[in-house]
């Protein structure tokens, strides 16, 4: 089938296109710089497409019935002080994408097969030791209402499918919070606020395979949690790391000097969030990697 990815050449949008080109796809990366990503190099059966971010215009010819969106386009959230103008900037480029992806469906007048919206686990907001599954209620605080908003965006009168994509914590070590977090272990930290909060923690393998499962599944709909099965708090995490690498983990972080620091941004490190990933194990999907220590091992590689 044909895949159109927006974001493509983000963290999770690279994992995909590799995968889902050397699965056999058709793979169309959405780029205002089209040249520039050609340039860099794509996979074999991967190509770039010039798109506004922001509407149809170049790329609603390509949507047919056989075609799925993945829509990931968005600024990184990650910031050293979530001020007011980077927030805006991250809800508006969210909601921009999301604008394009309807723009297109219209005027193509075709139902794709699948549209695949990204969305995050900060949809639940901080929410302690409680075990969140897909049908647990929305939160509170930024993250929740830009998450909600995110998922809103593709609207119930767009035709055909629509899944959305509650990701966890991306683990990579091309990119994202698992290379800051492995500094931090190297100079000793062994949990950051109380370490008691819930990890929602994924591979970046596991992200790219759950998204081609989800593609394949005729009868998928509506939220995916896209976090890993096993549980574990930011201590268990830290604690993995310095076994992984044989290093001690003694300086604790105090959630003070995180918030002195980061500022309103030091809220995703201090929240809890115990998700868990139901529908798509109930769906069939087999992970490849479920354990923390199993991960964090692969990535140290």
């Amino acid at each position: 089938m044909r895949v159109i990815i927006t974001g493509g050449s983000g963290l999770i949008g690279q994992t995909t296109t590799d995968l889902l080109a050397k699965a056999g796809h058709e793979v169309v990366v959405l780029s205002r710089t089209p040249d520039k990503l050609t340039a860099r190099g794509l996979p074999h059966g991967a190509r770039a497409q010039g798109w506004d971010a922001k509407s149809g215009e170049g790329w609603f010819e390509l949507v047919n019935a056989n075609t799925v969106i993945v829509n990931l386009a968005g600024e990184n959230i990650a910031h050293w002080r979530w001020t007011k103008k980077h927030k805006e900037k991250v809800t508006e480029s969210r909601m921009a994408a999301a604008r394009a992806v309807v723009d297109a469906i219209r005027r193509s007048r075709r139902t794709p097969r699948l549209v695949l919206q990204a969305s995050a686990v900060g949809y639940y907001g901080d929410r302690g030791d409680e075990e969140l599954a897909e049908s647990s209620s929305s939160g509170e605080g930024f993250l929740a209402e830009l998450s909600k908003q995110w998922e809103k965006a593709i609207p119930v009168a767009v035709p055909g499918r629509r899944a959305f994509l509650r990701l966890g914590v991306v683990l990579s070590r091309r990119g994202g919070a698992f290379p800051p977090m492995l500094w931090a272990s190297r100079f000793g930290v062994k949990r950051m606020g109380s370490g008691k909060q819930w990890f929602p923690w994924v591979h970046e393998d596991d992200v790219a395979a759950a998204i081609r499962f989800l593609m394949l599944n005729d009868i998928v709909s509506g939220p995916f949690n896209i976090v890993a099965p096993e549980s574990v708090t930011f201590r268990e995490f830290f604690r993995t790391l310095a076994k992984v690498r044989h290093r001690p983990a003694l300086l604790p972080v105090p959630a003070f000097a995180l918030k002195l620091g980061m500022g309103e941004m030091a809220t995703a490190m201090l929240g809890s969030q115990r998700v868990v990933p139901r529908k798509l194990i109930d769906a069939g999907y087999e992970f490849r990697y479920d354990s923390i220590e199993e991960a964090t091992r692969q990535l140290m590689s």
